[in-house]
Parts: structure tokens; C-alpha cells; sequence
């Protein structure tokens, strides 16, 4: 997933996925590994990804890759939802298949990733955080998420879960959980974890 700076959505959608893209750019992408419903407001802004799978069996073991690994350049803002199974998703970064040794790159990104089925809700027009929860409490897999430098929401949710990031302000949960933004502001101030 990537391209010159253009914007992108991707809905893998049933069964074992591979989404993946060596460009680098500032883009802003939203990316699901199985099934998922995304909501924008009238000015064309997200404000809801939500996957949309309750059963194992809809979903797979999806491999999501945005950016190169090692990258060292931006790689914009990304919104990623695993879904179902034992999904890789890697920012700039790699889990080696043999070693397990894990590389993160040193370009800056914004992203918010759910290993396993969840929501993601943001305001309308001005497109502020509101939300980010896992749903599926015993359902998912064993995930890897790798991610660059830069700020980072990860919720693993279900399984055992390898999270890597770079440098940056970070929140990961290992398993399942949410964050709660200011909703009377609407100024994505993070509130409640």
C-alpha cells in the first residue's frame, strides 16, 4: 500500500490476504484485513472503521505491509484493523520468518492499528480521535505488528502477540482494551485507556 502521496483505502475483505506496497509517501491509509464497514463524513474525512467479522471462519491470516523495510522516509497517516486470524502488519518493519528477529524502520509515521477485530472512531470535519477499542474478546490470533518511529496506538487484542515500535510516543496494549478521547471537546485528547 502506497503511492505519491495519494490517499488510499483497502478492504481485504474473507479469507488469508496480502496487502502490500513499497512506495513511500505522507498519504493517509486505511487498511483492514477482512471485512470492515468505513464511515466519512460530508467532507470526504473517515470517522469510523469498524470490522464487521464475529466468526473466525470469515476471516484469515492477512500480511499487511506499508512502506519498505528499514524505511527512513515519512509514511504518512495510517489506520490499520487486522481482523480475524494471525495477521502481520508491518509500518517500515519485518518479523524474519526463521530468526524471529524483528526490524523496525526509522521513518516517522501516525498509526493506529488493531491486530484483531475492533473499532476506530474519530470526529466529523474536524476529524479528531474519539475512540479505538477491540470488540472480539475471544476471538483473533497471534499477531505481529511492527511499526517506525513516530506516534502509535496498538491494541494486539485476542492471542499471543509480538508489538514492536521505533522512537516516538507510543501506546500499546498487548491484548484486548480501548482508548477513550475527549467526547464533550471533540480535540482528541486522550481521556481514558
Amino acid at each position: 500500500v502506497g503511492g505519491a502521496g495519494n490517499d488510499q483505502i483497502t478492504i481485504a475483505a474473507y479469507g488469508a490476504d496480502a496487502v502490500s506496497g513499497s512506495v513511500q509517501s505522507v498519504a493517509t491509509r486505511i487498511v483492514t484485513g477482512d471485512n470492515a464497514r468505513i464511515l466519512f463524513d460530508v467532507a470526504g474525512g473517515m470517522t469510523d472503521v469498524i470490522s464487521t467479522d464475529v466468526r473466525q471462519a470469515t476471516g484469515g491470516n492477512d500480511v499487511i505491509r506499508i512502506g519498505k523495510t528499514g524505511s527512513t522516509t515519512g509514511l504518512g497517516v495510517n489506520f490499520v484493523i487486522g481482523g480475524m486470524g494471525n495477521d502481520s502488519i508491518f509500518i517500515a518493519g519485518d518479523v524474519d520468518a526463521a530468526t524471529k528477529r524483528v526490524t523496525t524502520g526509522t521513518g516517522t509515521s501516525q498509526d493506529v492499528i488493531l491486530g484483531d477485530s475492533g473499532e476506530i472512531h474519530r470526529t466529523a470535519l474536524t476529524n479528531k480521535m474519539l475512540q479505538v477499542t477491540s470488540t472480539q474478546a475471544d476471538k483473533g490470533g497471534d499477531d505481529q505488528i511492527v511499526t517506525g518511529h513516530g506516534a502509535s496506538v496498538i491494541v494486539g487484542g485476542f492471542g499471543s502477540d509480538t508489538i514492536a515500535a521505533g522512537d516516538g510516543t507510543g501506546i500499546a496494549l498487548g491484548d484486548n482494551g480501548g482508548l477513550n478521547y475527549d467526547s464533550q471537546a471533540g480535540n482528541g485528547v486522550l481521556r481514558e485507556v
